[in-house]
């Protein structure tokens, strides 16, 4: 993959430290280093990427496609983290940095998905932060999950509001999404329609069909839920056709729970399969998905 060369011009625009550091993190790749942290340090800040943020991050990317997955999948879930925030501060970075970012960020996508889609059974505190990377490198929305906690386990939380910004607070659990405070009160999974499925696909470079092996095992077990078993469904076309920032949210929360469902544990998958549950807005009343006004925008 293209990376910026260490002994590049770009680099007299950052601290003369970082080439180093990055010369001696590559000889002990871990998410455990005085080096790696010190590497955070230079790029990011509480959610704001940092000027050098765009030329390391490609770096980042490169170590963990080359180290095994008991390293890599930490490794893979900060570089998610961090890069789901990457739209933001684009606008004072060299075009030639910004474009091996790029094609960095459609290398990872393509990588980290082929790794994920080799292991048998993945443990749901990875899975959840390692599926949403999948779409920060997508460059989708939904890339913000990583970051969030709505994944939490064994209860995340969020804020949602209704079309008249009344905001609130939510706990999300397995069996459901309620308003903070309120007693669980299981939630059937909605069932979704594959003819809803409807974007153009502009994904000429599709690196998740990798998972469609294990969608269509799935499927074909014949022991899945009716509602569960048309996520997965949904999820198989998605799958063949790629992810891209289009991508509706709704679809991707079903994308997410399929391949949890298929890799880590059923609690994490529905999770992601309740972001279709319906809320009540603790105010007006209004009725609305959850998807719809996912608070993407407080992260």
């Amino acid at each position: 993959m293209l990376k910026l060369e260490l002994d590049s011009k770009f680099w007299g625009l950052y601290d003369e430290k970082i080439p180093g550091l990055l010369e001696s993190y590559s000889q002990n790749i871990s998410t455990d280093t005085d080096e790696l942290d010190e590497i955070m340090d230079y790029i990011w800040d509480a959610g704001t990427c940092k000027p050098p943020f765009y030329a390391v991050i490609p770096h980042l990317i490169y170590f963990a496609s080359n180290v095994d997955f008991d390293i890599a999948k930490d490794l893979w879930s900060n570089i998610g983290i961090w890069v789901c925030r990457q739209e933001k501060f684009r606008c004072s970075v060299p075009e030639e940095v910004l474009s091996i970012f790029d094609n960095s960020l459609r290398y990872a996508e393509k990588k980290c998905a082929e790794v994920l889609a080799e292991q048998d059974q993945i443990d749901s505190y990875d899975a959840l932060y390692l599926f949403p990377s999948l779409f920060s490198f997508s460059k989708h929305a939904f890339g913000y999950m990583a970051l969030g906690s709505y994944k939490e386990e064994p209860e995340g939380s969020d804020i949602t509001a209704c079309s008249q910004e009344h905001e609130y607070y939510v706990t999300v659990l397995p069996t459901g999404i309620v308003p903070y405070g309120v007693e669980e009160e299981p939630h059937i999974i909605p069932s979704v329609d594959s003819k809803d499925f409807e974007y153009p696909f502009e994904n000429n470079n599709n690196g998740w069909n990798c998972f469609l092996d294990r969608i269509e095992n799935k499927i074909s077990n014949g022991t899945i839920p009716d509602n569960i078993l048309s996520h997965l469904k949904l999820a198989r076309i998605i799958l063949a056709n790629g992810v891209t920032p289009n991508l509706p949210m709704r679809f991707a929360f079903s994308l997410c729970g399929s391949l949890l469902y298929c890799q880590s544990t059923v609690d994490s998958a529905c999770k992601m399969f309740h972001g279709w549950d319906v809320m009540k807005c603790t105010t007006c009343g209004e009725e609305y998905p959850f998807y719809e006004h996912w608070s993407i925008g407080h992260y």
